[in-house]
């Protein structure tokens, strides 16, 4: 992660752990920065590799539908 990893952290966010991603995260929430930043449309939307929507609907169905459970 280039840009909210641990070396590096744009805009202080950090996304390298669950406790970092949690701090841009309201469970259940498609209001949660993450959402709104990774949608269509939007900044980091663009920085998502490969299928970009295909991603954005599983941050969105993360966050909104499985309140952003811890999964390992």
């Amino acid at each position: 992660m280039q840009c909210h990893g641990s070396r590096i952290h744009e805009e202080n966010v950090r996304l390298d752990t669950y406790a970092n991603v949690m701090r841009v995260v309201t469970p259940g929430s498609a209001n949660s920065l993450i959402v709104r930043e990774t949608g269509p449309g939007a900044e980091m939307y663009v920085n998502l590799s490969g299928d970009r929507q295909a991603k954005s609907d599983r941050i969105r169905a993360w966050v909104v539908s499985n309140s952003a459970a811890e999964s390992r």
